[in-house]
């Protein structure tokens, strides 16, 4: 009688036996005698050699496990968060406010301009490489490093053209804001890539470099007395090629086979199918982010705009946890409703929203224990007083753990449309609600305004996702 299985030679699987684990499970016995071969056996007994398990080493083995692949990504998100901060730190320091507001408005100019490569290009290749090129990754990162080159190119020409018929130091920034739209669309195009094979590890070290250049850079230029806003810009392009040449080196996308033009125009259509979706998204999640304290600036005073835009920055590192969560996961998602379907996937969904919820959870209980000192810390003594609005929109970042959740598995699932119609129905519910309740009761309507539209976000998603799971049963 096998020592694994119920009866002679059936073959049944049997992992555990008398509350111990076999390790590693087979599928099959592979002796006539019963001994797994791939397990060494007791000298003494002749015995299979068993490792004890239980269900909280099973967790925290799993735990590790998933903490190597989102640790990265989110420290990859933080670091690449710093590079902002640290650049207009460092434009200020040297150059002053109006030397800041000039740099600040090119890059405005660089990132609106990405929008259009994030949304048509990099966000639906974390769904279309997995999905469609799993077989051939390498080769599917080189043409969406290539159609990243291509719209950085098209607005270089015009840079060129502006920097060789403009005088004055705006023609300049404009001119050399769209001439560094080529390494640092190369730079983002690089940094997607190790997202798809998850290896975020790859991401996280080109970021580490692109903030040590930059930074570098700058310095370097100040001391040499040769910093303007546009070389401050330029040292973005500088540090966006080293970036570059660490992570493409490593990764090694394929460029063999790119001449074949119907298979561009598959390419292509694909995109175009998914990323216009992405693209109207971001244009509809702008009323949530920016839309509602443009209105209290209408509605109330400037005063009310700037402790709403100030609360939500302050939950901005959150907001690092959510991209790197969909970076991370968003290409695994794509890989199991390609192979099991929606509902194969939908553990995964439910386990990504607990714990961006529980994160949630957990920085609503800081802030409303001290909500107020940390706003007085980072921003000021006059931003005390709005303690309970940052906490507010913190009880928001719980159902935006959910949303999250429910929106990469629709994204996994082909249904980009279903999270634009999330986002619409956020966006003219903050509106309609940012209006009406700012006008009777001030800031904090406009607080009541973001949960609302935040709520009917999550209906929608919610419920375009359980139809879709439904319909996978």
């Amino acid at each position: 009688r096998c020592w694994r299985c119920t009866a002679p030679g059936s073959g049944a699987e049997s992992s555990l036996l008398d509350g111990y684990r076999v390790y590693p499970p087979v599928r099959r016995c592979l002796g006539v005698d019963g001994r797994d071969v791939r397990r060494p056996f007791s000298p003494v007994t002749g015995e299979p050699v068993f490792t004890p398990s239980t269900g909280r080493s099973r967790s925290l083995r799993r735990f590790v496990k998933e903490a190597r692949l989102f640790g990265p990504a989110v420290l990859d998100q933080g670091v690449w968060s710093l590079a902002g901060l640290v650049s207009s730190a460092l434009v200020a320091r040297f150059l002053g406010a109006d030397g800041l507001g000039v740099f600040v408005i090119g890059t405005a100019i660089l990132f609106g301009l990405g929008g259009v490569v994030n949304s048509l290009i990099l966000d639906p290749s974390a769904v279309i490489g997995p999905r469609d090129h799993e077989n051939e990754l390498q080769a599917y990162g080189g043409s969406v490093v290539l159609a990243a080159v291509a719209v950085g190119g098209t607005a270089a020409l015009v840079g060129f053209i502006i920097l060789g018929t403009g005088s004055g130091e705006w023609a300049t920034v404009v001119g050399v804001t769209l001439v560094v739209t080529v390494p640092i669309y190369l730079a983002w195009a690089s940094r997607r890539l190790p997202y798809l094979s998850e290896q975020p590890f790859m991401a996280l070290l080109g970021s580490v470099v692109y903030v040590m250049v930059v930074a570098a850079a700058i310095l370097a230029s100040q001391a040499l007395g040769w910093l303007t806003p546009a070389v401050a810009i330029a040292a973005l392009g500088l540090g966006a090629l080293a970036q570059t040449t660490t992570v493409l080196p490593m990764w090694r996308p394929s460029f063999s086979g790119l001449g074949n033009t119907g298979a561009w125009r598959v390419l292509a259509r694909d995109h175009w199918v998914f990323g216009r979706w992405f693209l109207a998204a971001e244009a509809a999640s702008w009323m949530l982010n920016y839309g509602l304290a443009a209105i209290s600036a209408i509605v109330i005073d400037l005063a009310a705009a700037g402790a709403l835009r100030a609360s939500q920055v302050l939950l901005r590192p959150y907001g690092i946890v959510f991209v790197g969560i969909g970076l991370t996961y968003l290409p695994r998602l794509t890989r199991l409703v390609r192979d099991q379907g929606t509902l194969g996937a939908d553990r995964m969904v439910r386990r990504i929203g607990w714990a961006l919820s529980g994160v949630a959870s957990g920085v609503l209980v800081v802030l409303l224990l001290a909500g107020g000192p940390i706003m007085e810390l980072v921003f000021g003594s006059e931003f005390a007083e709005y303690g309970w609005l940052v906490a507010t929109l913190a009880g928001g970042m719980i159902l935006h753990g959910w949303i999250a959740a429910y929106s990469m598995g629709l994204q996994a699932s082909t249904r980009p449309q279903d999270v634009f119609y999330g986002q619409a129905a956020s966006a003219a519910t903050s509106v309609v609600a940012g209006l009406s309740l700012g006008t009777l009761f001030g800031l904090v309507g406009f607080a009541i305004a973001f949960l609302l539209a935040t709520l009917a976000r999550l209906g929608v998603v919610w419920a375009r996702y359980a139809r879709l799971r439904a319909e996978s049963a």
